[in-house]
Order: C-alpha cells, then sequence, then structure tokens
C-alpha cells in the first residue's frame, strides 16, 4: 500500500504546522487539494502531540475509499 500514502516530514509541512488558535493559519488549508482531488488514498504527517509518532489522514474521496477496513496488528485493538 506505500503507493497509496503520500508521508510528509516535518521540513515540508508549513512553518505554523503546530500553532494553536482561532485566527486563519496556512497549516488549516495545506492539505485542501489533496481532500478536493485525492491523488493517494491516505496522508501520513508527524503529529504535534507526540513527536515520535505519526497521524493518517484517509480521504473518503479516494476510489479506494470504500475498500478500507479497520483491522488490528499484533492484538493491541482498542477496547470498545
Amino acid at each position: 500500500m506505500p503507493d497509496l500514502i503520500r508521508s510528509f516530514q516535518e521540513q515540508e509541512l508549513p512553518t505554523d504546522w503546530r500553532a494553536t488558535g482561532s485566527g486563519p493559519l496556512f497549516s488549516q488549508s495545506f492539505l485542501v487539494n489533496w481532500l478536493q482531488r485525492p491523488d493517494r488514498l491516505a496522508v501520513q504527517v508527524p503529529s504535534s502531540v507526540v513527536p515520535v509518532m505519526a497521524n493518517y489522514l484517509i480521504n473518503p474521496r479516494h476510489e479506494l475509499f470504500s475498500s478500507c477496513q479497520v483491522g488490528c496488528i499484533r492484538n493491541q485493538c482498542p477496547v470498545v
């Protein structure tokens, strides 16, 4: 699935990507083009909370979205 995920490194992100607040931030519109015209099913971005972790965003507009399934790896499923 590597061709379906676009990974962003910290240096590729907008300078204000960790910023919070009520004003408009460039980081809030960073992925708008991808959301409107998805060339990849998902993007990976660094976590702004836990620097050694990453977040994955899946685009529901991508043609393969309906084929996605949630699964567990190595018995690490959260208890629901």
